[in-house]
């Protein structure tokens, strides 16, 4: 009877601590999401200052959910049926992106980090090189001449910034004497003085990453409209767009935790596992 007991008291712990990690994913999932949305709200009124325009600005409290009724927009939207593309990987490739960006979320330092391992530089560079698969499937089930000319600039680029990027990591690796991204928040101001050329090369790889101007060649408007994403549309956009937005959140997050969280958490010598 006491072993019964025993075991039932261990099973309702174990469930609680499944309950309490499956809260904790979802939350996590449901800020990145919401993240995603007002994001692309904040970007499109900076452009909207920058160019003399309004911006969104109709919906409830001069466009604070213009973000919710685009995505309503978009997913109720029917996808095009191609019939000439190759159907599962066509269907796979957003798929398998959005699932990319959001995985290297759950190695990000932050207070929620889901995947805590000593190797995390190493495992968010494996991810990195994942991300053009995606693009690789996708531009070759589509079947379009545009598709395919987006993927190979794609491919070219991603293995240019890959290939810096690595060394950079490899060269931080090599200086702090350790594989975890926590690492970056210990180190001291003047590493980052010394080491100033490395954190501009370092930005330059992080923009040809997410592709945005001037590495925008895979979207070339004049030339490839949408490059590899011409023939998405409905849903399958929609994973693409947040893939692509989730992406530029987290390396604009990751380059702010490596070069300025340190100035916050470096004098008491802070992890973010000790606060």
């Amino acid at each position: 009877m006491y072993q019964l007991k025993k075991f039932m008291n261990l099973m309702t712990m174990n469930f609680y601590i499944l309950l309490a990690c499956f809260i904790q994913f979802f939350m996590f999932i449901l800020f990145i999401a919401l993240s995603l949305a007002f994001f692309t709200l904040m970007e499109r009124k900076i452009l909207g200052i920058i160019h003399f325009r309004l911006g969104p600005n109709k919906l409830i409290l001069k466009g604070l959910l213009q973000p919710m009724a685009d995505a309503m927009k978009l997913i109720t939207k029917s996808d095009k049926n191609i019939s000439w593309s190759n159907k599962f990987f066509f269907i796979f490739s957003p798929v398998f992106m959005i699932a990319i960006s959001f995985i290297l979320w759950f190695i990000f330092p932050h207070y929620w980090v889901l995947f805590d391992n000593s190797y995390s530089i190493l495992v968010l560079l494996i991810f990195f090189g994942f991300e053009i698969f995606s693009l690789i499937f996708s531009s070759w089930s589509s079947n379009s001449k545009y598709a395919m000319i987006g993927m190979v600039r794609a491919i070219s680029q991603s293995i240019s910034q890959e290939m810096v990027l690595s060394l950079v990591f490899i060269y931080f690796m090599w200086s702090m004497k350790s594989y975890r991204l926590e690492s970056f928040l210990n180190i001291s101001l003047w590493f980052l003085v010394i080491n100033l050329p490395i954190f501009l090369v370092c930005l330059i790889s992080f923009l040809a990453m997410v592709s945005r101007t001037p590495f925008d060649l895979t979207e070339g408007e004049s030339e490839l409209v949408s490059g590899y994403s011409v023939e998405y549309g409905g849903i399958m956009y929609t994973l693409i767009f947040l893939s692509e937005t989730s992406q530029l959140i987290f390396s604009s997050s990751l380059y702010k935790s490596m070069y300025f969280l340190h100035m916050v958490y470096s004098p008491h010598n802070m992890s973010l596992h000790q606060m």
